[in-house]
């Protein structure tokens, strides 16, 4: 069986994704009833991505990543469309990281989107992605149709508690900075993108201080494309991820410390960072020179509330804020397949990992994990298993050929 590669960082292939768009003024979200000043809405976080139900015209609710690093809506699942009761709709082109050139998709106008708890955008507009482009119900274990950006953020003073998993939204006349936000931020706006001024220390010695995209729909910590930054002697070759302009590779390593903001006030050690090449960024390379990418890996560690109209960002610490960076000390990725994504799949095996080693292979079945059956557990369980502490036993039942086979290993961190 061949299963396309999926990607390490979840979403590197949206990492800062330019979409053609003509320039056009747009409605955004409200509350259905004005004298609501604010809603608490339940999120569901899976490797530091956050799912949000979405109701598009008169359709269902489907799960869509919250993503900073988005502009306009993305359908990523284009057989929903035919759901959706979509009427205005346009060729477009759209280009994202990869290696790949630019890809013809759909633009919808008109719609109306609709959150709980009373949420409401008129006249909205999504990019319908072509089928194959891009894909993550499969690594989510369940439907995941859409990514959501910049369209939720400017409307709203948007809170994210990573650990209570929820969002609020409030109107942003009515939002008053408070202690329990945290400390406050300045950030820029930069074609619908925030950005904070950051800095880190490599174990070379070398210092890099610049603005970091702060980007809630990449689930790695730190991403590094810079003239004045190599990666460390200590790396793994890696296979990236697949962006919407095709696949993306690069080197995975960690960084001495990383602090945020112009002082120290949040710092960090020994951070697992990512170091795309510039063939699968040449395009953001021609356009910005460098690429610094803040991603949720350290963003859940805090609650962030993102206040667009004013230009700032506040953090504020969760129990999770001292643990520490790990990267795939199993060394596979699972994808979910089936009508009711009911079968686990590994779909990659990195090269000299501790999974490798004890004869797994791409395209064996997961049955069983540590004595507990993986279609109990779903894919989030199954996810913190594989990446636990170095040191961790891992025994897996698999089926590979129509056999049934055993294979264990202990974990081990590669970098």
């Amino acid at each position: 069986m061949n299963y396309m590669r999926k990607s390490l960082l979840l979403l590197s292939c949206l990492w800062l994704s330019q979409l053609l768009l003509p320039a056009q003024a747009q409605i955004g979200f409200g509350f259905t009833d004005p004298s609501v000043r604010s809603v608490k809405i339940p999120v569901e976080i899976h490797n530091n991505l956050i799912l949000m139900p979405v109701r598009v015209n008169s359709s269902y609710s489907f799960d869509f990543i919250v993503d900073t690093g988005v502009r306009t809506t993305l359908l990523t699942e284009p057989l929903i469309a035919n759901l959706l009761t979509l009427k205005d709709v346009r060729p477009i082109q759209v280009r994202g990281l990869g290696e790949g050139e630019k890809i013809d998709a759909q633009i919808a106008r008109g719609l109306r989107m609709s959150l709980p708890g009373g949420v409401e955008g008129k006249n909205m507009r999504m990019i319908i992605l072509p089928e194959g482009a891009v894909s993550y119900s499969g690594m989510f274990g369940r439907p995941v149709v859409g990514i959501m950006g910049y369209d939720l953020f400017r409307s709203f003073v948007v809170e994210i508690d990573y650990y209570h998993k929820y969002i609020r939204l409030t109107r942003p006349d009515q939002f008053r900075a408070k202690k329990r936000h945290g400390e406050a931020f300045p950030i820029i706006l930069r074609q619908s993108k925030p950005y904070i001024k950051a800095g880190m220390v490599d174990y070379n010695g070398d210092t890099l201080s610049t603005d970091w995209l702060v980007d809630t729909g990449a689930s790695q910590a730190l991403s590094i494309f810079h003239q004045e930054i190599q990666p460390p002697e200590n790396y793994l070759d890696a296979f990236i991820g697949r962006g919407l302009s095709g696949d993306m590779f690069g080197k995975i390593g960690r960084v001495r410390q990383f602090h945020v903001g112009q002082g120290d006030a949040y710092t960090f050690n020994d951070v697992i960072a990512g170091f795309p090449d510039l063939t699968s960024i040449r395009w953001v390379a021609t356009q910005a020179k460098h690429y610094t990418n803040l991603g949720a890996a350290v963003l859940s560690r805090f609650k962030v509330t993102f206040d667009y109209s004013r230009y700032f960002m506040y953090l504020k610490k969760n129990p999770n804020y001292n643990k520490p960076f790990e990267y795939n000390t199993a060394g596979i990725e699972v994808v979910a397949i089936g009508s009711r994504f009911e079968r686990y799949i590994i779909s990659y095996v990195r090269p000299n990992s501790a999974a490798e080693a004890a004869g797994v292979k791409t395209g064996d079945e997961v049955l069983i994990v540590n004595g507990q059956e993986v279609s109990a557990i779903g894919m989030q369980e199954l996810h913190n298993l594989l990446n636990r502490k170095a040191g961790k036993k891992i025994r897996l039942k698999l089926v590979r050929d129509g056999d049934r086979i055993s294979r264990n290993f202990v974990l081990k961190s590669s970098i």
